[in-house]
């Protein structure tokens, strides 16, 4: 301090040139009890031209191993760009010694005429290669997806061509779309095809298109070959009704036509029916590239009433009140016999008997004006409730399904002004709230002493925010030794400054109840809180507990200090059986060259 060493700190001299440059990158020394000593981002960059950069780096640890990197971007503007990542390491635990791999990688290609290519990629060896990784997605990551998508546009539709597969890291199975492809004609009106004009009696009619081709693979074995993925089917030899291997294919086509118009200006009316065309490559009976359909038809009305009631004193100076009553009514013929085919991706058919479904939906909403003038703020949708029933009329026995109801309670956020005595003072106070339940009914079991409530699902969040004072306890002195020569010091830096700044805390609360709310079966909460202590110091913590077992399921704090230059971070995370922790020291001018970190994790 002024030119006086006060302690000595081992350092590494490295070139902090702006700019794409070839160079090592500045490596992550530390030490924890799991990896022992460590040095990460052992690493050299090299940039190509104005296109690509390569990153090839190694991490070493003393006790767990090794790994390399490789990681690579590119682009070319208006045609491509992308990532790929790659790693490969060593790990050493009490199991022994094992290999693993992964591989990530995305890339986009604009191609002629508005067509587009994206890929994406995310394949490891096994699970293992994320269980020590940083970012909380990949350490808790259960499936990787990885995809390819062509879209090319047809008039004014697209077509869509690609592949999907789905590796579960938990089960070690497998299951892919490959191929997969469709082609949709959007609704378009009838008088189009035929040469009329929008003023023919048939300009309600319109007219829909789809067509889709589709092949699956679910793979369960442990050991699959190269045809597994392909298309070989392979049973359980343990089990002759069960695949470890199973694929399926199918084309399906569906048309659609309907009709909608507005009778007297108030009613909603619409028609329609459709048709569905499947070929699949065979059935349960064991045939091949066998022939279904399905159709069906329908017709719903709805309509809205308005309520309306002003108030000539008091905070609220209206009230809207809105129904919308809707009914409909569809009719699907016996198709039991579909049962004899396969649901697999997008190829399904109808496989149940012949219903005749009548549908009744109730949805209500009520929307506040408060104040007046110039303070007027308007709460629209504060408090909706939505009802549902439907029946089965060609079901002799119990045609009406249960009653739901969906009723949610959304007022928004309110400046509660000012809290203060002589001791403190809270500004700009916010509070929002919000929250949902959903339940059902059971139509045969209601009574006048007995709703017979089921299924009850409440979600709540509350969030309060605002300005909170705080005392600059220790400010320090200016420096004089660098004063310039004349200037005088007119403010007596060492008196307490008060100041102010945000703090926010949100609460998340939900539960489900078969029947009680009072008896719910899950219950949980979840806290987030964020609080700036001085000038300098801020401080987060948030954590998710169970309120019905009394477990704490996770849980993170995380401090802050500003040191002009310079920032620490110290951040806490538990979650199940980890817990992890990380000292983070930082030049916040040169946050990637001048940067020191050392963190540790353990499984308990």
């Amino acid at each position: 301090m002024n030119h006086l060493p006060i302690f000595y700190f081992p350092f590494i001299t490295m070139s902090i040139k702006r700019g794409r440059h070839p160079g090592f990158l500045i490596p992550a020394p530390g030490y924890n009890s799991n990896d022992g000593k460590y040095i990460r981002d052992l690493a050299y960059y090299y940039p190509y031209k104005e296109y690509a950069d390569f990153t090839l780096g190694l991490d070493l640890m003393e006790k767990t191993g090794w790994k390399s990197n490789f990681t690579t971007n590119y682009t070319k503007r208006y045609y491509y760009n992308g990532r790929l990542s790659a790693s490969y390491q060593k790990n050493i635990n009490s199991a022994g010694t094992s290999f693993d791999w992964a591989l990530r990688g995305n890339h986009h290609h604009d191609l002629p005429e508005r067509t587009s290519l994206d890929v994406a990629l995310d394949f490891v060896s096994n699970k293992r290669i994320y269980e020590s990784s940083d970012i909380i997605d990949e350490s808790l990551a259960q499936w990787l997806t990885s995809s390819v998508s062509y879209r090319k546009p047809i008039g004014n539709t697209y077509l869509n061509a690609g592949a999907v597969y789905n590796q579960d890291l938990i089960n070690d199975t497998a299951n892919l779309n490959l191929p997969t492809m469709s082609w949709s004609l959007p609704t378009r009106p009838v008088y189009e095809l035929l040469g009329g004009s929008a003023s023919a009696w048939y300009s309600n009619l319109s007219y829909y298109y789809n067509v889709r081709l589709d092949h699956t693979g679910n793979i369960r074995s442990s050991d699959p070959s190269l045809m597994d993925y392909i298309w070989q089917n392979t049973m359980d030899p343990a089990d002759s009704t069960r695949y470890l291997v199973e694929h399926h294919a199918g084309i399906k086509q569906v048309l659609g036509l309907s009709n909608s118009y507005n009778y007297r200006g108030w009613l909603n009316l619409r028609q329609s029916v459709d048709y569905s065309e499947v070929w699949f490559d065979r059935d349960r009976d064991g045939d091949k590239w066998v022939r279904g359909n399905d159709y069906s038809a329908s017709v719903n009305g709805s309509f809205n009433l308005y309520g309306m009631k002003y108030y000539d004193q008091g905070r609220i100076s209206a009230i809207r009140h809105t129904i919308n009553p809707t009914v409909g009514l569809s009719y699907v013929p016996d198709f039991e016999d579909n049962k004899d085919f396969y649901n697999f991706g997008g190829i399904s058919l109808r496989q149940s008997g012949k219903q005749a479904n009548l549908s009744f939906g109730l949805n209500q909403k009520w929307q506040f004006k408060l104040g007046r003038g110039t303070s007027e703020r308007k709460l629209n949708d504060l408090l909706s409730l939505n009802s549902r029933v439907s029946a089965n009329l060609y079901k002799d026995d119990k045609p009406w399904g249960n009653i739901s109801h969906s009723l949610a309670f959304r007022p928004g956020t309110f400046n509660l002004g000012t809290i203060k005595n002589n001791d403190y003072k809270l500004e700009g106070i916010n509070l929002g709230y919000n929250s949902q339940l959903t339940l059902t009914q059971n139509t045969y079991q209601m009574q006048l002493t007995d709703p017979a409530i089921e299924s009850q699902y409440f979600s709540q969040t509350i969030n309060i925010s605002g300005n909170a004072p705080y005392k600059e306890y220790f400010p320090p002195a200016k420096n004089r030794t660098f004063q310039a020569f004349g200037q005088q010091q007119n403010v007596d830096d060492t008196q307490p400054a008060e100041l102010s700044n945000n703090w926010n805390i949100g609460i998340s609360h939900d539960l489900f109840a078969p029947k009680s709310l009072l008896n719910p079966r899950t219950q949980n909460m979840r806290l987030n809180a964020s609080l700036k202590l001085t000038q300098n110091y801020s401080l987060t913590y948030s954590n998710y507990y169970n309120l019905k077992t009394k477990e704490l399921i996770s849980q993170g704090i995380r401090l802050t200090r500003d040191l002009h230059c310079w920032k620490l971070d110290i951040s806490f995370s538990k979650r199940n059986e980890y817990w992890d922790y990380r000292i983070l020291f930082f030049n916040t001018q040169f946050p990637d060259a001048l940067r020191f970190q050392t963190r540790d994790s353990k499984r308990y």
